[in-house]
């Protein structure tokens, strides 16, 4: 007996709604999936690409720096023009993994400015991202992806070790001296139960407040024995609060009120958008962070957030974003690729009252519906389609 089955129009759009909800939770299908993001966000950021600017990069008096084959070079023009600044390290081997006035890092080593010149000061030896930064006395301080924290005296490049990786963690991930108390912090990880095999693994921040001299956990938590394993890979020190990224459950931002000494999640990234932090910055107003998905094939998110508390992704990209820089003026940001053959992107910066505007009135779920609201809408979907098939 054929039952004729009387359509409405709303299991039609439950099904129209369940495609694009497979779409936006499909992660590994790359950024492809995330378009209408760039296509609503784009007139306003009005991305461009910085041909042959690549990787790490720093932004001093209206002009852009990065590390080339041969060469630290510049340019004022969006690198219609660039300048030869200076010659890289004869030991130099690249491509750069981090670049700043000061310190440079290759693939296995990490030079430092001293007497006007770049100095080789670190062998066999791999950066984070941001692994390196100056203390109030001018010493540099520089984390590896790895075991070791070193401090560089400025004026004679002599490395000195100030803390080993405690032996219950597998390595040091992001290294940073809070310019405004001098203190040094540093994470730890990783938070992935597979090491916890090895015996009680930890995570955490470590902190000191006596230029490295001493060293503290600002928390720690054993892998595996927890819900949480606040793993940061990105920090941001503002004036009242320090933030954090973290690449581990749960995903999102951690920040430190450093009036009340309060630690706690301010942002619980949305399922469909699951990645990890790598660099978080202020400009004009706001507050921005670069993550990069956990996918085979690179590529990942800039997020924008007006109060630090709720974050929205604004642009998804064809690459693995890593490096986050801000100009001298202010009025811009530029993303470096972990890819060698993708050029810079550097993108304007609206105002915060002209990005809250657009982000309240994004089309949808605000183009980064939480998983609760995805979720509201599949039960609905699946009994409306249940009345219509049974």
């Amino acid at each position: 007996m054929l039952v004729m089955l009387k359509p409405t129009r709303y299991p039609l759009w439950c099904l129209l709604g369940l495609l694009g909800l497979v779409s936006a939770f499909a992660i590994e299908g790359g950024p492809r999936s995330y378009q209408h993001i760039n296509s609503y966000y784009g007139k306003l950021l009005q991305p461009r690409e910085l041909k042959g600017i690549k990787g790490p990069h720093f932004w001093k008096n209206g002009r852009i720096f990065w590390a080339g084959d041969d060469y630290l070079k510049s340019s004022g023009d969006d690198a219609t023009t660039f300048t030869y600044e200076e010659a890289l390290p004869k030991a130099w081997e690249g491509p750069a993994r981090f670049v700043s006035e000061a310190i440079l890092a290759d693939r296995r080593n990490v030079y430092v400015k001293v007497s006007g010149r770049f100095q080789k000061v670190l062998s066999h030896f791999r950066c984070w991202y941001v692994c390196g930064a100056s203390l109030s006395s001018g010493d540099f301080v520089i984390g590896e992806y790895g075991n070791r924290i070193y401090r560089v005296d400025s004026k004679t490049g002599e490395a000195t070790l100030i803390l080993e990786k405690p032996a219950k963690a597998r390595h040091f991930h992001v290294t940073a001296v809070d310019p405004f108390t001098n203190d040094i912090y540093t994470s730890l990880g990783d938070a992935l139960k597979q090491y916890a095999k090895f015996g009680d693994r930890v995570t955490g921040i470590m902190r000191s407040q006596d230029e490295g001299k001493n060293w503290k956990w600002l928390y720690k938590t054993v892998v595996g024995l927890g819900p949480i394993n606040r793993q940061p890979t990105a920090i941001y020190f503002d004036r009242e609060k320090i933030f954090f990224g973290s690449d581990s459950k749960p995903h999102g931002i951690f920040v430190l009120d450093r009036t009340s000494g309060i630690f706690e999640q301010v942002f619980s990234m949305p399922a469909r958008f699951r990645s990890w932090f790598t660099q978080i910055e202020k400009a004009n107003g706001s507050y921005w962070a670069v993550s990069r998905a956990f996918a085979r094939k690179g590529f990942g998110f800039l997020w924008w957030s007006g109060d630090g508390k709720a974050w929205t992704p604004v642009r998804a990209f064809e690459g693995t974003p890593v490096w986050l820089q801000t100009n001298d003026a202010n009025d811009e940001i530029s993303v470096g690729f972990f890819e060698r053959d993708l050029d810079v992107v550097a993108l304007k910066i609206p105002d915060a009252t002209q990005m809250a505007e657009l982000v309240s009135a994004a089309p949808g779920t605000n183009l980064a519906a939480t998983p609760t609201e995805s979720f509201s809408l599949l039960t609905m979907c699946k009994h409306a389609l249940a009345r219509w098939f049974f």
